[in-house]
């Protein structure tokens, strides 16, 4: 799975878990965090989502805002977990 597959995933749950359609579509680069898209709950709902479509472990040192600014940026982090074998069985 690549990066940007990856961050069309990331953008399809946002949307729809956001409820957004039409003008309101979340882009790539568009920042999750400054934009309202992503609070603290969303945050927690997001790595849920990561974690269990991915089989990923998202670790406390994950856990920095350049990380999830945007999905690319969210892409970026999961597909490095992904090459480098982090997966939730294999992290623990």
């Amino acid at each position: 799975m690549n990066g940007e597959s990856i961050a069309t995933r990331v953008i399809e749950y946002l949307s729809e878990a956001k409820g957004l359609s039409g003008e309101e579509q979340v882009s790539a680069d568009t920042s999750l965090i400054r934009s309202g898209l992503v609070d603290s709950l969303g945050m927690e709902e997001l790595i849920r989502f990561l974690e269990e479509s991915f089989g990923i472990q998202v670790e406390d040192e994950d856990l920095m805002p350049e990380n999830f600014e945007t999905a690319t940026s969210i892409a970026s982090l999961v597909q490095g977990k992904i090459e480098t074998g982090q997966s939730e069985s294999g992290s623990r």
